[in-house]
């Protein structure tokens, strides 16, 4: 007596049997089969993946994400060469991790535009 498990796999479901063999004799045991649920949703007659809201959230998520890291590296940029007011690697790496904007006050001050007197975060920059 030996027991053999056929497997039947197909798109949208998986099938299976088991058989007992005896010398010349096959006794069917049990069998199954489980189907599988659409990975599409439809409204209005228009499919879409289950997943497509849930993957367009996450890719805002990291599209604002990378931004700040490009502002970050702008800024570190211009502290370094002296284009801004000088910002600590702790200032920043803050601002990337726990969300906290630098609030040096000769930041704060470089960044404000004030329109009555032209003044844009740009009027300090090196000229060549």
């Amino acid at each position: 007596m030996t027991k053999i498990l056929g497997i039947d796999t197909g798109t949208n479901s998986l099938g299976w049997a088991i058989v007992d063999k005896t010398a010349d004799n096959y006794n069917l045991l049990d069998k199954g089969v489980n189907i599988f649920q659409e990975g599409v949703k439809i409204e209005k007659g228009i499919e879409s993946s289950k997943a497509a809201e849930r993957t367009e959230h996450r890719a805002t998520r990291v599209r604002y994400y990378r931004i700040k890291l490009r502002k970050i590296r702008l800024l570190r940029i211009l502290s370094d060469n002296h284009l801004c007011p000088p910002l600590s690697q702790e200032e920043l790496s803050t601002w990337r991790l726990k969300k906290v904007y630098p609030k040096n006050e000769l930041f704060m001050q470089w960044q404000r535009t004030d329109d009555d007197t032209e003044k844009t975060p740009y009027a300090s920059r090196k000229t060549q």
